[in-house]
């Protein structure tokens, strides 16, 4: 079977969609997150498991 999913997370809280060769299933939920600041520039990653996803350097 193939599936495909995204996750979409924005300042409102998140939401999932997820498609299989059987059907659509979307599922939504606000997710409350706690409030994170970025009021000086950063480095973040992305990482699953020790395998680096995406990086990136916040500077606005």
């Amino acid at each position: 079977a193939i599936q495909k999913a995204f996750i979409e997370v924005n300042e409102e809280g998140a939401e999932a969609a997820a498609a299989n060769a059987f059907g659509i299933a979307y599922l939504s939920a606000v997710i409350r997150s706690p409030v994170f600041n970025a009021d000086h520039p950063f480095v973040f990653f992305l990482r699953q498991d020790k395998t680096t996803l995406f990086s990136g350097v916040f500077q606005s």
